[in-house]
């Protein structure tokens, strides 16, 4: 089969590999789409702590079920049949710590993930444990069915934000989870949220999603903040840029006794303003990654919204093409999500 391999260069190179095959518990993909997350790109960059090549990139996918490992009974409900459109939810944990007895194994205190700790979806086939997989909704399309683990991550996100109907809401960072969290935002609360982004390409997205763009080289989310709420602050904010001023910015928009939602995972370290968070009794909350629970809920959004979700993906990249798929998602500024086609 074809695989894209991250073999330790600065560039991931497509290359024949065997097909794997499912072991206990196990089902073996076909994978149709794979996509290029922020994380992918860490890990070109060599500033992932944990991957090591080589290895095969991907956790974001939509794919077929292609073959049921020993001990995998087959359970059309679950996406347990061959031929089954599904994802998957790509985390692995320990079950044995105490985030996971805990019933929060999403937080595994030795959490790993597919594409990152193990083989992953940028190929044609990879075998994955069944109580990973995600059964897509009927009729979906693969193209949005790859959409699914980021917007989980958005949704997870909002969710423990506390959200109510009414609030003001930042995003700091148009990225691809940036937007994701700001469209989410917006099923709760009809009030214009504010994306402060410095990529013309990415303002425009927002602005077509419906959102309200603010360029911070031109005027401050500050200032834009303190115009839109005369002076009050934001009720919640969500920092999803990960640079210093981004941080900075995040406390100031807030009013007092705001929430900040840190969702950016910085490479290098970054400082907080204790002041801002002490003076305004602040409520910080860092995520990661997503529950179960999202993960569905963020199918169910995909369904509801098909068309507004297609604006992620302008197109779709084939496996040969994999410098220039790499290229547009570290520039991006060719729509927020780069898929490939890895199969049909």
């Amino acid at each position: 089969m074809n695989a894209i391999i991250w073999d330790g260069e600065s560039m991931p190179v497509c290359r024949t590999v065997p097909i794997p095959v499912p072991g206990e518990g196990e089902v073996l993909l076909h994978i149709l789409r794979a996509g290029i997350c922020g994380t992918d790109l860490s890990i070109l960059s060599g500033s992932h702590p944990r991957a090591e090549a080589p290895l095969i990139l991907g956790h974001e996918l939509a794919a077929r079920v292609a073959a049921l490992g020993s001990g995998v009974h087959e359970d059309t409900r679950a996406g347990l049949a061959v031929g089954s459109l599904v994802t998957i939810e790509p985390i692995i944990t320990c079950g044995e710590c105490v985030a996971c007895k805990s019933g929060f194994p999403h937080v595994c205190s030795s959490l790993k993930l597919y594409g990152i700790d193990v083989p992953g979806g940028m190929a044609e086939f990879m075998t994955v444990a069944a109580d990973r997989i995600v059964p897509a909704r009927n009729g979906m399309d693969p193209d949005l069915v790859v959409m699914g683990e980021p917007l989980a991550v958005a949704i997870h996100a909002v969710r423990l934000s506390g959200i109510r109907y009414g609030d003001s809401v930042c995003v700091i960072g148009g990225g691809p989870i940036g937007l994701l969290i700001a469209l989410v935002a917006r099923k709760t609360t009809p009030k214009d949220i504010l994306v402060s982004e410095p990529q013309e390409s990415r303002r425009k997205i927002a602005s077509d999603l419906g959102l309200k763009p603010v360029d911070p080289t031109e005027r401050s989310i500050e200032d834009v903040v303190g115009d839109c709420t005369e002076g009050r602050g934001m009720d919640i904010c969500f920092e999803s840029a990960g640079s210093q001023p981004a941080i900075d910015s995040s406390t100031r928009v807030l009013r007092p006794r705001g929430t900040l939602i840190q969702v950016s995972m910085p490479k290098n370290t970054r400082t907080f303003n204790l002041v801002d968070l002490t003076f305004k009794e602040l409520i910080v909350r860092g995520v990661r990654v997503y529950e179960a629970m999202d993960f569905e809920k963020a199918l169910d959004y995909i369904c509801e919204s098909p068309e507004l979700f297609r604006l992620f993906m302008p197109r779709l990249y084939e496996m040969n093409e994999v410098t220039e798929a790499f290229e547009a998602a570290k520039k991006g500024d060719e729509g927020l999500r780069v898929i490939f086609r890895t199969g049909d």
